[in-house]
């Protein structure tokens, strides 16, 4: 039998109906999370050792079980330097907790769970298997003990009562059956207070017969040396304790450190991909125009969108031109057709990224910085959310040009993940670029738009009342 198991006696209820319980306790090697959690807080009024057992009304309980055990695997003060450290260490990454969750913890009598506590601790730090025992009693001060590595066992209340439940449970069919061993104290509380003797109650013969041996002891350390722990081997016992401290350190490092390192490799690789320029590209008209811009939408009748117009081209530059008063749509791919097929792109929507953020500008070099000069494009017509563009994705967007003929720039600003304040933009544009002399500096403009967002794309227009436009409705 490999494992390790041992049990509290408790003695619940009023005197006319008492009941005989038996509580297990456990110790078990603290996760990760509670071990960062212990050394972030590094509360030094609270143990970590024993904290889970506050919710069972057994946190002072626990501490003077941890107590016990310090003292028996020494201080420290006879080794070398830094050996205490070491040993805190170990007993910091155990929790003492309870193996059933008991709800009626809180009955247990005041102290008389110290000497299991501190026996489930020493034998965890022992690795010691195949222990099955029982043990109530509680742990004095140390200036009652007979030496300095140790504490004695004191006086609990019920043991006639604790060792008749144990002697039913060996005689049942349950994992008490098991049970060879039964630690308590010398004496007990009997009657009104008064202390009479363990070893008398004819209870402990009829334990004997079942293959049970009842150790009423004097001290913990005598306790842990009729378990093979002797206190005077505490140096040993250090040295093979941080030893396996050591290898297991080392063990759940690597078992840690390995998704550690890939985890920032990973990190790493979409901090980077998050760096690059985001590729915004004009589309064509249609798949036979020569070349991707902006065009007019044209209207019916009816004022439903019929047909698409490229824009004329004037002057040597072949400068676009638009009708003063038109409507200036457009298709633009964000982000290029392999970034959307990258890994890291897909890893980014599944944790729930939705696509860029956008921002429009239309600035006139006559009419300057306007109140409809700085937008965020909508999701659609019925929806007043922000549009979010997937990589790879083509937009469909338009905007109406109701303003004077003169020459104008129309810029798309993209973001990965900060979003636009367009009332942020208009005012900076507006306490930048003052009213002057010769119009606005539309360059210095761009310019200054670039240092607001991660990429940007503009098409120069001029707008004219001659530019030819849409054909009249009919």
């Amino acid at each position: 039998m490999a494992k390790l198991q041992i049990f509290i006696p408790v003695v619940t209820g009023p005197p006319e109906a008492r009941e005989t319980r038996l509580w297990e306790v456990r110790c078990r090697y603290a996760t990760l999370s509670e071990q960062a959690a212990a050394w972030m807080l590094d509360d030094k009024k609270i143990e970590p050792t024993v904290h889970p057992l506050g919710k069972f009304n057994r946190y002072k309980s626990g501490f003077k079980a941890l107590g016990a055990v310090r003292r028996l695997l020494g201080n420290g003060s006879d080794g070398p330097e830094g050996q205490a450290d070491d040993l805190e260490d170990a007993l910091r990454n155990r929790r003492l907790v309870s193996a059933e969750g008991a709800a009626w913890g809180d009955k247990i009598e005041e102290y008389s769970s110290d000497l299991g506590l501190g026996l489930i601790l020493l034998l965890d730090l022992m690795q010691a298997k195949g222990v099955i025992l029982a043990a109530t009693g509680a742990l004095g001060d140390a200036q009652d003990a007979d030496s300095a590595d140790d504490l004695p066992v004191m006086p609990v209340r019920d043991i006639p009562a604790k060792l008749q439940a144990m002697l039913d449970k060996k005689r049942g069919d349950g994992v008490l059956k098991q049970l060879a061993i039964v630690f308590t104290p010398l004496q007990y509380y009997a009657g009104d207070g008064e202390l009479a003797l363990v070893e008398t109650l004819p209870v402990i013969g009829e334990l004997n017969n079942e293959g049970v041996a009842v150790h009423p002891v004097r001290s913990f350390g005598e306790a842990a040396k009729i378990l093979g722990i002797a206190p005077t081997a505490h140096a040993r016992l250090r040295r093979d304790l941080l030893a396996r401290e050591a290898r297991r350190f080392w063990l759940r490092l690597a078992a840690f450190g390995l998704p550690l390192a890939a985890l920032l490799a990973v990190s790493a690789n979409l901090a980077h991909f998050l760096s690059q320029p985001i590729a915004l590209q004009w589309h064509p008209m249609t798949r036979t125009a020569p070349q991707g811009e902006p065009y007019l939408l044209c209207f019916d009748a009816q004022g439903q969108a019929a047909s698409r117009l490229a824009l004329a081209k004037s002057g040597p530059a072949a400068e676009p031109v638009a009708p003063v008063s038109s409507r200036l749509a457009w298709e633009m791919r964000t982000g290029s057709l392999a970034e959307a097929a990258r890994w890291q792109n897909k890893l980014l929507r599944w944790l729930g990224y939705r696509g860029y953020h956008l921002a429009v500008v239309l600035v006139g070099k006559d009419s300057g910085i306007t109140d409809n000069a700085v937008f965020i494009p909508k999701q659609s017509a019925n929806s007043d959310a922000p549009a979010r563009l997937p990589a790879g994705s083509v937009w469909n967007y338009s905007l109406s040009l109701d303003g004077k003929a003169e020459e104008s720039r129309l810029v798309i600003l993209a973001n990965r993940l900060q979003p636009f304040d367009s009332e942020a933009l208009k005012s900076g544009l507006k306490e930048r670029f003052k009213p002057q002399d010769g119009g606005l500096d539309l360059p210095a403009v761009e310019h200054y738009l670039a240092e607001q967002a991660n990429a940007l794309s503009q098409f120069t227009l001029q707008t004219r009342a001659d530019a030819p436009g849409c054909p009249a409705r009919h």
